[in-house]
């Protein structure tokens, strides 16, 4: 099984690179890859400050990678349940 890091995560939800992207999703639909709690968090940063992507969008896409076992995560349940009760902050 693979790590995928935060920009290969980060290029399959945007979608936005016309070499990156189609890489990625090849990455992630081809093969058994773990995503630590670590780069979870690293991408929910990323997608709120940078992309200004709404909380409950990032929930359901991180949550859709996740019930289609597109990639694994240790405790991804409370993960999920975290990122749908935290508070977004200013």
């Amino acid at each position: 099984m693979n790590i995928v890091d935060a920009n290969v995560v980060l290029r399959y939800l945007l979608d936005d690179h016309a070499e990156l992207s189609p890489q990625a999703a090849e990455i992630i639909e081809q093969q058994t890859v773990a995503l630590p709690i670590e780069v979870a968090c690293e991408v929910i940063y990323v997608l709120q400050k940078v992309y200004t992507i709404d909380r409950k969008d990032i929930q359901q896409q991180l949550g859709k990678l996740l019930t289609e076992n597109l990639i694994e995560m240790d405790k991804s349940v409370v993960f999920l349940k975290g990122l749908n009760s935290a508070q977004p902050t200013g």
